[in-house]
């Protein structure tokens, strides 16, 4: 059974095939369309027998006529029934019609796998509109709730042509109509990329947001970019596109983040502070289900991390260079002594350079304290991305010239270290590091060997310098979960820039 216009049976792409719609399809069709109302134009469920009336009344008789109102079209991979699409409202003397897909709720509701399957329905389905039914024009109507459409459209030419603001109501809230059109011998232009990021615990992290808003233009995205955080009067709301006023963590839910990011169309969340790691890496495959990606590592990482005896243990035994570190002190056995907290990062409640008796005294008095030798030598913080997919790392290393409060006031790249780029690499392959990470070391001026102290498992202070010359991480990441398309993934680093100077800036409004 076939429409009579079509001059096959059944249309075989790279990984799927699509048959013209049968009745045996139609229960699942039912199935689909009931649990996804939201994305439909359906107002009530659709009964079995109002199911089986509409197919013998509306579909089978298009079968055998020239000019049908519609033509749909089943989707299978590998014989099994995923979902349906065709062509439905035409207007056949003004040569136009609207496009209709739908897939089974897991796969509609899973970003990369729709984005593969709608792009190769897209490819098939102009085949049909203009080789076959000479259709001056195709289009799509849909609510904006799923920005995830809007690329693959973008992709194959089509082009925004109308908005309808406000213009329907979906899950009782007020929502856009978009339509996106494209006509017959249109080439496909190049349209700018869209992608929304939530930066959480954004405090005064404004050279980020800026580095981050550059990255992105740099390279033709538009990059909406929202920042999070618990204190209402932090520095970076007024340098982001949107502020969102979070939940402190301890009572963040899960599913406040999920309405959240789909309300505002977020796609990546990008952490910025120790203490919230964890509860991202929790999350981080309840999130991936709802079309939302986070940049971090997974939680046994994360862990291994945040705490530097662990983290010792764990580098000693995989036989890598990292600094002495113990839980007391037992035996005066170094000229001095660092100081620091057991957990997180550091540099801000760090005893640095302090004799026997003082680290002993800090120890007896106060709690998650740990104990390490005073290393003189030239401080390296390396910034590293490693990728999830291809386990390839990339990484940019920079000198700490000037260190205020913990921070690298002044750094210097100097890539050139291949012993660094080595141990580094190494390092970040044992610790299953995913995304960004930042390794702080120390080339010792008594042995010149260089030494790993810490990792801190995300974005740093001074990781808009590693960006500014090439370490694109977000962008690749976004590349990897199929949000944006790059032509080029491969870390090239930047001659012109090899140094950053921070300093205090006033800004007028």
């Amino acid at each position: 059974m076939s429409y009579k216009i079509l001059p096959q049976k059944r249309w075989k792409q790279q990984s799927f095939s699509f048959v013209p719609i049968r009745e045996k399809d139609m229960e699942s069709i039912r199935i689909w369309r009931n649990l996804q109302m939201d994305i439909l134009r359906q107002n009530e469920e659709i009964s079995v027998l109002q199911q089986r009336q509409y197919f013998n009344q509306v579909i089978k008789p298009t079968f055998s006529q020239l000019q049908p109102n519609q033509i749909l079209f089943s989707i299978f991979k590998d014989s099994i029934l995923i979902g349906y699409g065709g062509l439905v409202h035409f207007n056949w003397a003004a040569k136009t019609a609207e496009i209709s897909f739908l897939l089974e709720p897991s796969l509609n509701n899973h970003i990369r796998s729709f984005t593969e399957i709608f792009d190769e329905f897209l490819l098939f389905l102009q085949k049909v509109s203009f080789e076959v039914l000479s259709l001056d024009k195709i289009y799509t109507y849909a609510y904006d709730i799923r920005t995830y459409l809007y690329p693959p459209l973008e992709k194959h030419g089509f082009v925004c042509e109308a908005r309808m603001k406000n213009h329907t109501v979906v899950g009782g809230e007020l929502c856009d109509i978009v339509i996106h059109a494209k006509y017959q011998n249109q080439p496909a232009v190049k349209t700018r990329q869209k992608i929304t990021i939530l930066v959480t615990s954004l405090s005064k992290k404004v050279p980020l947001v800026n580095s981050l808003r550059e990255m992105f233009e740099e390279h033709y995205i538009d990059a909406k970019i929202i920042g999070g955080d618990a204190s209402n009067d932090c520095l970076g709301k007024y340098f982001v596109d949107e502020f969102w006023h979070m939940p402190k963590l301890h009572d963040l839910q899960i599913q406040e983040v999920i309405h959240y990011c789909h309300l505002h169309k977020v796609s990546i969340i990008l952490p910025t502070r120790d203490e919230e790691l964890e509860f991202w890496s929790i999350h981080k495959s309840t999130l991936k289900k709802s079309g939302i990606f986070v940049m971090i590592s997974s939680r046994k990482t994360i862990r291994l991390c945040y705490d530097k005896w662990k983290f010792y243990k764990f580098l000693q035994n995989s036989s890598l260079p990292v600094v002495e570190t113990s839980m007391g002190l037992k035996k005066d056995l170094y000229e001095s002594y660092v100081v620091k907290s057991r957990f997180g990062s550091g540099s801000h409640t760090a005893f640095i350079d302090v004799p026997c008796e003082v680290a002993t005294s800090i120890l007896k008095n106060e709690d998650g304290f740990i104990v390490q030798p005073f290393i003189e030598g030239q401080e390296y913080s390396i910034d590293c991305y490693r990728s999830a997919k291809s386990q390839e790392v990339s990484l940019v290393i920079r000198t700490r010239d000037v260190i205020i409060n913990g921070e690298s006031a002044v750094s210097t790249v100097q890539n050139e270290d291949e012993e660094i780029q080595t141990i580094v690499s190494k390092t970040a392959k044992a610790l299953n590091i995913e995304g960004h990470c930042v390794f702080q070391g120390i080339r010792s001026k008594e042995t010149n060997s260089f030494i790993l102290i810490e990792c801190n498992p995300r974005v740093g202070g001074a990781s808009s310098l590693a960006m500014k010359v090439g370490l694109t991480s977000l962008l690749w990441f976004a590349n990897e979960q199929k949000l944006i398309k790059l032509e080029q993934t491969k870390f090239e680093q930047r001659s012109d820039i090899s140094q950053m100077i921070r300093v205090p800036k006033d800004f007028y409004i």
